[in-house]
């Protein structure tokens, strides 16, 4: 990563600067290290609250904001998150969000990713920036789809509402 310090923040919302958040753990305690297009932060919250916290920010709950993913795609587990609309940011976790051991993915910040191994992937961010990543290639790229996949029926939802109420302004 193209950092030059870590920051230490007691509080963190993810943004579209952000790639990935990290478990990270400082005396024997679960805290995120999360890494942005050009800065590395490290914060006492646990990746998965960081997700949660930032859902709450902009107007929603991560519990709402899984349950619209289970309906509109019939994803239950690792389900992507949509955080916030106008900036596209999705994110999804590499295992169980409960487990310690999730990192969060920015999916739209995704250039590519190739397997390193049987266990691991590199990705490559939108700005060149490289992570190795414990997840299995397959793993990750279903991952990435279903993140994709969710940004799609929820632009498709946009349009369609968009199409119906343009209709019926025309006909007044």
């Amino acid at each position: 990563m193209k950092t030059e310090s870590v920051i230490f923040v007691e509080e963190y919302e993810i943004n579209p600067y952000t790639l990935a958040i990290l478990p990270y753990y400082e005396d024997g305690e679960l805290y995120s290290r999360i890494i942005e297009v050009d800065q590395e932060f490290i914060c006492p919250m646990k990746p998965t609250d960081i997700v949660k916290r930032t859902c709450e920010l902009f107007g929603s709950d991560y519990e709402g904001r899984r349950g619209a993913t289970r309906s509109m795609t019939g994803y239950t587990h690792k389900a992507p998150i949509e955080i916030e609309k106008m900036f596209s940011i999705f994110v999804f976790p590499t295992t169980s969000p409960d487990r310690n051991e999730c990192i969060w993915v920015s999916a739209m910040q995704v250039e590519k990713f190739e397997k390193f191994n049987s266990t691991e992937v590199m990705v490559t961010f939108i700005n060149k920036s490289q992570l190795r990543i414990p997840i299995s290639y397959g793993t990750f790229e279903t991952q990435l789809a279903r993140s994709a996949i969710l940004k799609s029926k929820l632009d498709q939802k946009i349009a369609e509402t968009k199409r119906r109420y343009r209709l019926k302004d025309d006909k007044n």
